[in-house]
């Protein structure tokens, strides 16, 4: 498998920049919708295209 970055490495750093109540309500809309399409197994990886 190729290069894959380990988003625990900067998780603290994203989360700090986030800190407004509408990012933390979009992460949660985003979170729920996400978890509704998706299977519950660890190790699942998300691309994100639109960046968002």
């Amino acid at each position: 498998m190729g290069w894959v970055w380990d988003f625990a490495v900067g998780e603290e750093k994203w989360r700090a920049r986030m800190g407004a109540l509408r990012q933390t309500v979009r992460q949660d809309l985003v979170a729920r919708q996400l978890a509704a399409h998706l299977p519950d197994t660890p190790g699942r990886r998300v691309l994100d295209i639109g960046c968002g």
